[in-house]
């Protein structure tokens, strides 16, 4: 996990995807089996949503329950790396995400990991839904970087191209498989799942990938605010978490015909911080950045406008 400094400057600051020509051409939709996964650095526990339309409610969301007592801390009273469940709203020209978690945006403080932080992995989008590994090794994942403080191996908070994973999991005093964190979770009375996922099938027991290895980036991300999830229909009361992490991209970055972008400088969010629905309250709660103005969101956006559909 890299200093928590960067997280105004990399991480919330990484706002937005307007483009300089106007709202971008609609994408097309997700299909049926894609996967969405999602570990923790130290891959202490891990979630993924399997995209099934007829999950899908009145809002457009579709959710994913993970097991709350399968995120193994320091010790077996330890839940401060519980994930209980990820939400995904597609619209016409957006992909919405969320996770549910006691993990905050920006990780947190132990001792035993490399640099003093265990953080969030980053997300991987897999169209084909079949295989992770053989996803990873073509190349044909897609991966977003939504916490800037984490250890990826792209530098820029955003979405990516041409994924290949890799794993940081022994830099942060973690697993060196998912079948080796799954034993200890049930030897401390857990119940080891990865949501939708089949964890032994899809993801693979040998496996601890957390984290984007190599990419092109494709473009920014946006945080959703308390008031964007709500307005939006969000049922975050489903979860048990103390955090809720939201952040939504333009469709058109994994539905289109990927064109490598230059990551824009970061800049300073402008706004007032607020706490996600569902997300606990108090110290505790999750802070994320009100919308900011839209001529600040410009800028990142810059070349999404002219993007072909991706031959189906």
């Amino acid at each position: 996990m890299k200093s928590i400094k960067t997280i105004i400057g990399a991480s919330a600051a990484t706002l937005g995807f307007i483009t300089l020509n106007g709202p971008a051409a609609m994408a097309g939709s997700l299909a049926n089996g894609t996967a969405f996964t999602l570990f923790l650095e130290c891959l202490n526990d891990g979630v993924g949503l399997v995209v099934n339309n007829s999950k899908v409610d009145q809002f457009g969301w579709q959710y994913a329950l993970d097991n709350n007592k399968d995120g193994t801390g320091v010790n077996r009273d330890d839940r401060n790396y519980e994930i209980y469940g990820v939400g995904l709203r597609e619209t016409a020209n957006e992909i919405w995400f969320t996770v549910n978690a006691n993990m905050p945006l920006w990780g947190n403080t132990y001792s035993g990991a490399a640099d003093g932080n265990v953080g969030w992995g980053d997300l991987f989008v897999d169209l084909g839904g079949t295989n992770f590994a053989s996803a990873s090794n073509a190349g044909s994942l897609f991966g977003v970087r939504f916490a800037g403080t984490n250890d990826s191996g792209v530098n820029q908070v955003g979405v990516y191209s041409g994924v290949k994973s890799t794993s940081v999991a022994s830099s942060n005093a973690g697993y060196s498989s998912l079948s080796s964190h799954d034993s200890h979770a049930t030897n401390w009375g857990g119940a080891p799942s990865l949501g939708d996922l089949d964890g032994t099938g899809y993801y693979g027991s040998n496996l601890n990938q957390t984290s984007i290895g190599s990419g092109n980036y494709e473009g920014g991300i946006s945080y959703l605010s308390s008031s964007d999830l709500a307005g939006a229909g969000y049922n975050g009361g489903q979860f048990g978490g103390q955090q809720t992490i939201g952040f939504k991209f333009l469709k058109s970055l994994i539905l289109g015909e990927p064109v490598a972008q230059t990551p824009a400088e970061p800049e300073t969010p402008a706004g007032d911080l607020g706490t996600v629905p569902g997300s606990g309250s108090g110290a505790d709660a999750q802070q994320v950045p009100e919308p900011v103005s839209m001529g600040l969101l410009g800028v990142i956006g810059f070349g999404w406008a002219k993007r072909k559909f991706r031959k189906q």
